[in-house]
């Protein structure tokens, strides 16, 4: 599936890191099992500032996948994951794991509607739900379409529900599993998740990874991100568990490794800066929005002493402007380095090296195992040159099997082997790729392809601009025109003609704003990225309301 051949960018690899890796080829179920041998009392999890052991995490997670079989739950049946982070999600994906099934992490910030659309499309027949959220489940539940699920259902008191549904305590099925490994066969290529994407547009879609992907990409990060730390791993890692890049780090690293994660849900700048003080990790693996919060001269006091533990620091999940990276170099003394990944690929693609140079504005390069070459924008099916952009296409142990009963879908992301990723860059002479955008992203104006990216790496230079995004609006003569928003600096202040003119010292005529809108705060996805989606949202409404 992929292969060992020398690619150019290999040579630029870090000393000690592997072009190729050889898998162990083991079901995930086996790592925690493992870790938990030879490590009974090295501490698995930190929350809320208890510590849990690998003996007592892997003594829950048999439990309660003992439960789940005893409830019906069989290798292969969807189990949807609607929790915040907590001990608990971690032991419902290890039991899932170790049973077999199919586990299918959802935000529990997700309204009704989309929680449904995930039940129906997984046809998921078990739920794990926090109390918090059952409402949504309820509500659902009234729906013909739901079918007769098994809710589990976390909660510090007993619960109330209607009589003659299928609701479990947790706390129930925790108490009355067997401690026993399950005696369940599960095998490398058996499907682990359907991890559904971030629905930017359209509906979400399930990407299936299987237990294979979990442990590729698991000892892909391990290889990259890790190798300067000559202790057990301490992971701080500010992102939710039902996020790929959450799953990776928080549950099927630690298990791999036999490392410590301490897990927050609370993922606020004091809360992080808390944390860190307190139980001193060695790896900061987080989203940019965190970075953001550390590089801000207005956000947390701190010292660079606080954060004297951390030896690695990287993040992911969006885009992190270069600007914003030197600002939180100077003020903790760490370097950040950046990645690329995706849900299809059950984590990282590419990465910036630990040590050595590291290329301005570029995603680093391509991790061991992954081929990628860049295609044609006009003619998906030719490669580009060198240098030149088109859409990244790429190949490795990582990259899923497919969408969820969608072959449509399918057979457009995945042809002869390889992954159409939607997204645009290119590759210079070696192997270093850069990412312009997303391909859905991509203004196109007079006939001109812009990237959005490129406009808001300028802007973050201004020194009176904290935040910035740019979306292309729709214009009957330019077919689209650009328009960034702006968060500025407190008690800064600039005027919309002075940003232009800041601009057009820096991007060509073409590329320069039409329109600079002020905004206090730059709408997030649940995982941090800036949503470009809901901003084109905002401006499509007030066109409609001008139209109407």
């Amino acid at each position: 599936m992929y292969s060992n051949k020398m690619k150019m960018w290999h040579a630029h690899y870090p000393e000690g890191i592997p072009g190729n890796i050889d898998y162990p080829h083991k079901p995930m179920k086996h790592y925690l099992t493992e870790s938990a041998r030879d490590f009974p009392q090295r501490t698995c999890m930190i929350y809320h500032d208890k510590e849990i052991s690998f003996a007592e995490a892997n003594e829950k997670a048999c439990r309660l996948a003992d439960s789940l079989q005893q409830i019906e739950c069989t290798k292969r049946k969807r189990v949807l994951i609607i929790l915040a982070n907590c001990p608990e999600y971690f032991y419902a994906v290890q039991a899932c794991y170790k049973i077999g099934a199919i586990f299918v992490p959802v935000n529990p910030r997700y309204t009704e509607r989309e929680i449904g659309f995930i039940v129906n499309d997984s046809q998921s027949e078990f739920i794990i739900v926090h109390e918090k959220t059952l409402s949504k489940i309820l509500n659902l539940s009234k729906e013909p379409c739901f079918g007769s699920k098994k809710i589990i259902v976390i909660s510090d008191e007993h619960i109330n529900y209607t009589q003659g549904m299928n609701i479990y305590e947790y706390n129930t099925l925790l108490e009355n599993g067997k401690t026993d490994e399950p005696a369940v066969e599960v095998r490398s290529e058996d499907p682990a998740t359907l991890q559904y994407t971030g629905a930017t547009t359209g509906f979400p879609k399930g990407c299936v990874l299987s237990n294979f992907n979990m442990e590729a990409a698991a000892l892909t990060w391990y290889y990259w991100y890790t190798h300067p730390i000559n202790e057990p791993l301490r992971i701080i890692n500010p992102a939710p568990i039902y996020h790929v890049f959450g799953l990776l780090v928080s549950v099927n690293l630690i298990s791999l490794c036999a490392g410590t994660i301490i897990l927050i849900d609370d993922f606020s700048a004091p809360n992080i800066l808390r944390n860190i003080r307190l139980h001193s990790p060695n790896a900061l693996y987080t989203v940019p929005a965190t970075i953001g919060c550390f590089a801000s001269s207005s956000g947390i006091q701190y010292t660079k002493e606080d954060m004297a533990s951390i030896k690695v620091v990287a993040a992911g999940g969006a885009n992190l402007a270069d600007e914003v990276l030197k600002q939180f170099e100077q003020r903790t003394g760490l370097k950040c380095i950046t990645g690329y990944g995706m849900s299809e690929s059950a984590g990282s693609i590419s990465g910036q090296p630990l040590s050595g140079p590291i290329k301005q504005g570029s995603v680093g390069y391509p991790l061991p195992d992954f081929d990628i070459k860049i295609m044609h924008l006009k003619n998906r099916y030719e490669e580009a040159p060198i240098n030149e952009v088109g859409e990244i296409v790429l190949s490795g142990p990582q990259i899923m099997s497919g969408y969820w009963n969608n072959p449509i879908e399918t057979a457009n992301a995945l042809v002869d082997g390889w992954l159409y990723t939607g997204d645009i860059g290119k590759l210079d002479e070696t192997g270093c790729l850069f990412i312009l955008d997303r391909k859905k992203d991509m203004i196109i104006c007079n006939g001109f392809n812009i990237y959005p990216k490129e406009i808001d790496e300028v802007l973050y230079t201004h020194p009176a601009i904290v935040d910035a995004c740019t979306i292309g609006i729709p214009d009957i003569n330019k077919g689209e025109k650009i328009k960034s928003f702006v968060v500025l600096q407190p008690n800064h202040s600039v005027t919309e003609q002075e940003i232009m003119d800041f601009c057009r010292v820096y991007l060509t005529a073409y590329k320069i704003p039409h329109h600079i809108e002020f905004i206090s705060k730059l709408p997030l996805t649940s995982v941090g990225k800036i949503s470009r989606r809901e901003l084109r949202e905002m401006e499509l409404e007030k066109i409609n309301e001008v139209t109407s």
